[in-house]
C-alpha cells in the first residue's frame, strides 16, 4: 500500500528537522538548540497531539503518524474528494471555504447564507475581544478582507 511509504518519509522529515536542515532554511534565530515540539493535525481531524523532542523515538513517532494517516486522514480525503461532499464538511469547519465551494457549485443562495454566518461570527469575535486590541485588530482586518472577497463575488 502506497500510504505505508509515508512512514519512511515522516521519519526522514523528523530526522532532518533535528539535524537542522529545516530550521536552516526557515531561519528561526530564536529556536533553542533542543526544542520540544508539540504538533497536531488541523481541523476537522480529531484532537491528537504528538510530542517531539531530542529523546523522541522517531521510528515509533513515524509509525504513529502513518497509522493516523491511514486510519483518519486518508478516509477523510476519500469522503471529501468531490466538491459537494467537501462543501458540506467545510460548513462545519470552515464556512468561508464552504461559501466558495457552494459558489463554484452554482449555489449562490447557500454561499450567501454562509457569508452572513461568517460575518456575524467575526463581528461577535470583535466584540468579545474588546479587551484585547491586538486580537480585535487582526479580526477586523480578517472581516474586511472577507467582506471584500464576498463583495467581489456578489455575495453581500
Amino acid at each position: 500500500m502506497e500510504n505505508l511509504a509515508n512512514s519512511e518519509l515522516i521519519s526522514e522529515c523528523i530526522s532532518r528537522m533535528w539535524q537542522g536542515s529545516f530550521t536552516d532554511q526557515i531561519r528561526c534565530p530564536n529556536l533553542p538548540p533542543n526544542p520540544t515540539v508539540h504538533f497536531a493535525p488541523l481541523e476537522p481531524f480529531p484532537n491528537r497531539w504528538w510530542k517531539l523532542d531530542p529523546s523522541a523515538d522517531t521510528a515509533s513517532l513515524s509509525s504513529s503518524l502513518s497509522r493516523y494517516w491511514i486510519e483518519t486522514v486518508w478516509p477523510w480525503l476519500e469522503s471529501n474528494k468531490r466538491l459537494p461532499e467537501a462543501a458540506r464538511t467545510l460548513e462545519r469547519t470552515n464556512p468561508p471555504a464552504a461559501a466558495a465551494a457552494h459558489l463554484v457549485l452554482g449555489q449562490p443562495d447557500e454561499a450567501v447564507r454562509l457569508v452572513r454566518l461568517w460575518i456575524a461570527n467575526l463581528e461577535a469575535a470583535i466584540q468579545a475581544q474588546s479587551g484585547y486590541p491586538a486580537n480585535a485588530e487582526l479580526t477586523i482586518e480578517q472581516l474586511q478582507n472577507f467582506r471584500g472577497w464576498a463583495a467581489r463575488h456578489h455575495l453581500l
